[in-house]
């Protein structure tokens, strides 16, 4: 009776050891925040260059300062834009998306990766989301006649 009480004992313990492990392996993946996005992949900016702009361009009227003061602080970071948004990474995050321009083609990049804040430029303006963990998925093409 003793030797089917331990062995009991040690099936139990281990399922409960593999019920925390499997909470624990769901968890991280809830948490992880990653998601997809796609962007132009005519150009990237500069963030310093992209803030210069805001800051003159007739177009950014009205845009939040709050906001913008935060990307000045964002140096050396690259900006890519789509309809929706504004996406700000890292140099080395940016180097992982391809860059490049045809005459009869809209080019967009598709990835993964973490946001890591979502701040509004304005009412009227697309949000800006500053993004780490870039991974690139890969390219659609929209062709037109010229």
């Amino acid at each position: 009776m003793k030797k089917e009480h331990v062995v009991f004992l040690s099936v139990m313990f281990l399922a409960v050891v593999l019920c925390c492990i499997n909470h624990f392996d769901y968890s991280a993946d809830v948490s992880s925040n990653n998601t997809t996005l796609d962007v132009s992949a005519l150009k990237c900016d500069p963030v310093e260059r992209w803030v210069y702009d805001i800051r003159t361009e007739d177009y950014f009227k009205g845009y939040n300062e709050t906001t913008v003061e935060w990307l000045s602080g964002l140096k050396g970071m690259k900006v890519f834009s789509s309809d929706d948004y504004y996406v700000v990474m890292s140099e080395d995050d940016a180097g992982k998306l391809p860059v490049g321009d045809a005459a009869d083609v809209i080019i967009n990049d598709i990835f993964t990766c973490e946001i890591m804040e979502n701040r509004s430029l304005g009412d009227s303006y697309n949000d800006v989301l500053y993004v780490r963990n870039v991974e690139f998925v890969n390219q659609s093409f929209y062709y037109f006649d010229v």
